[in-house]
């Protein structure tokens, strides 16, 4: 896998049956596209271990994930609010980036919700009591 790189192209949101990309550890960089969020069937995404940078766009909220894993990237700024309206996601991964801002409350009623792993980023503050009636979760953070 590591034999991918250049940038991920802005056409990927014509890929309409598209389930998941599974591109750990490749040579991939440029901004985190935004054209993910506009794939409809898209469940899973891990560009994990790349050379994906900027900041985890907005749009990412009008997706169907499950499953988020973009740990040991170059991803910076804070994580989205909008990620707290992905109902269904049970796994996010954003360890070991340059993120910054606190915890987000709002994780509190994603009840899907089983793991968010956040360690080694600039995030600061509590963690919410909120993600303590998660029936699911784990704490890994």
């Amino acid at each position: 896998v590591g034999d991918y790189f250049g940038t991920i192209p802005s056409e990927i949101a014509f890929l309409t049956q598209l389930v998941s990309i599974d591109l750990p550890g490749t040579l991939l960089s440029g901004v985190f596209p935004s054209q993910l969020a506009t794939i409809a069937t898209l469940t899973r995404l891990d560009l994990s271990a790349s050379f994906i940078s900027g900041c985890i766009p907005s749009e990412i909220g009008n997706s169907k994930l499950v499953s988020i894993s973009i740990y040991g990237t170059k991803v910076e700024c804070s994580i989205p609010i909008q990620i707290s309206n992905l109902s269904h996601l049970h796994y996010l991964s954003v360890q070991g980036n340059k993120l910054s801002g606190t915890i987000m409350t709002e994780f509190g009623i994603m009840n899907a919700l089983t793991s968010i792993v956040l360690n080694n980023n600039y995030i600061s503050g509590t963690i919410p009591s909120q993600l303590g009636i998660l029936s699911n979760f784990e704490f890994p953070i």
